[in-house]
């Protein structure tokens, strides 16, 4: 599994839908030293759309789960 390539996996679940200033939030408050992995999301819409640094968003991996 994709996951098992990184050593320490957390979890985060936004309730509902988040909004992206909700899912900016989450990712800058949690600040990933690996990868991002987005598993849910509006058709036509990106992680790396989000307003946030070069460093975040060179973690954000787009893979299918």
């Amino acid at each position: 599994m994709f996951r098992d390539a990184f050593q320490n996996v957390v979890d985060i679940h936004t309730s509902g839908h988040a909004d992206r200033k909700t899912i900016k939030q989450v990712i800058e408050t949690v600040n990933p030293k690996e990868a991002i992995i987005g598993i849910h999301k509006d058709k036509g819409q990106t992680l790396e759309s989000l307003e946030l640094s070069d460093e975040i968003k060179n973690k954000i991996t787009n893979i299918k789960i």
